[in-house]
């Protein structure tokens, strides 16, 4: 067991997602386990949590953090970008819009 509950684990994410939207880079921290302080001998928390998570959620690298740190709060820069599957959409409508 990684955690011990949601609550011990001072879960904090950077950004949402709506339903259908996809986000790339996103940040979460939470409080995980140790066996020790040897960062050599350290579970392999990337393996572990990447081998339960649906295939289309990955875990790509851990940093460690100070203790008081919140992804949500501090959050220093966040970048969007909206991709659209062209279809019927109004493309010059839209651009003038977005002006």
């Amino acid at each position: 067991m990684l955690i011990k509950s949601v609550q011990e684990s001072d879960y904090s994410r950077a950004g949402r997602t709506d339903k259908g939207v996809s986000a790339l880079g996103n940040v979460i921290s939470l409080k995980v386990r140790s066996e020790n302080n040897d960062n050599a001998n350290e579970m392999n928390y990337i393996k572990i949590l990447n081998g339960i998570l649906p295939d289309d959620i990955r875990i790509l690298q851990k940093a460690e953090v100070h203790d008081d740190f919140n992804a949500r709060y501090h959050c220093f820069s966040r970048h969007y970008k909206y991709f659209f599957m062209k279809n019927n959409l109004n493309i010059e409508l839209m651009q003038e819009a977005a002006l």
